[in-house]
């Protein structure tokens, strides 16, 4: 449900070496000349990647083929065929630097979720007719996620739950509030009949591209359904069920309290 976020990312370009990694923690496979004038000619080409765009996942990524994750058999020392996969760059600038190194400089990213920004290097360096990798990078947001309000670890030392987040304020999926009654029957596992269906349509559940539905009551995420509709009916279907039922809650303190004693 929050897998088709975009991201943004600071990150480095080096140019001059490529690594077998395609990042800077790889072993250099290539080095080249790097002419003085390679940042004026950067910023020409870099408005080139805004949009959509195809990539060919790197050897070292999870990326599985035949069943397979890549790094696995790029630490074999095999290289895997791999075939491109479409993503989106919807920004990229470079970033002002107060002091400029000959062969690194800083760029801004907003990308798709999936894209590979030292593949973007790479693929950024060829257009420039030069050999490259990523530098550091830096994550500073995942859809609604963003690095200035991350917690820090003395944070969460002294107020766990208070860094608590509501999962409701960050899913796009669409979402039904159903009453008590319906979340007890939800709880268990039942399928549960609509009151107004079309809540449902609306929110897109019948969109082969949004298939499931969250489902919460009172502010509280009770898990994942899938909509159908039966008779004339709209029926939620339970895919995933978060929320812990009072039955459960009531074991989970029987047992804890045999346990102590």
């Amino acid at each position: 449900m929050l897998a088709n976020t975009r991201k943004r990312y600071v990150f480095e370009l080096n140019v001059g070496a490529r690594t077998n990694t395609g990042d800077a923690t790889g072993n250099v496979i290539e080095q080249g000349h790097v002419p003085d004038g390679w940042l004026a000619a950067l910023a020409k080409v870099v408005p080139d990647f805004v949009g959509p765009l195809e990539q060919v996942p790197p050897m070292h990524s999870a990326v599985k083929v035949q069943g397979r994750p890549l790094y696995r058999s790029a630490r074999a020392g095999v290289c895997v065929e791999r075939k491109s996969r479409p993503t989106h760059i919807y920004d990229l600038r470079v970033l002002p630097e107060p002091e400029r190194v000959s062969r690194s400089t800083r760029l801004f990213v907003e990308c798709a979720a999936g894209t590979y920004v030292r593949v973007l290097c790479e693929d950024v360096g060829q257009r420039l007719g030069l050999v490259a990798h990523m530098g550091a990078l830096v994550r500073l947001s995942s859809g609604d996620f963003h690095a200035g309000s991350a917690a820090l670890p003395q944070q969460l030392g002294r107020d766990v739950r208070g860094c608590f987040l509501n999962p409701l304020k960050f899913f796009s999926t669409p979402r039904i509030a159903v009453d008590e009654s319906q979340a007890r029957r939800f709880e268990h596992g039942c399928p549960i009949i609509v009151a107004d269906p079309a809540a449902v349509r609306a929110a897109g559940a019948y969109d082969r591209h949004q298939e499931l539905l969250v489902v919460f009551g009172e502010d509280e995420l009770l898990g994942t359904a899938r909509a159908s509709e039966q008779q004339g009916k709209v029926l939620l279907s339970p895919v995933r069920v978060l929320a812990q039922t009072a039955d459960e809650g009531a074991a989970k303190g029987a047992s804890g309290g045999e346990a102590n004693g």
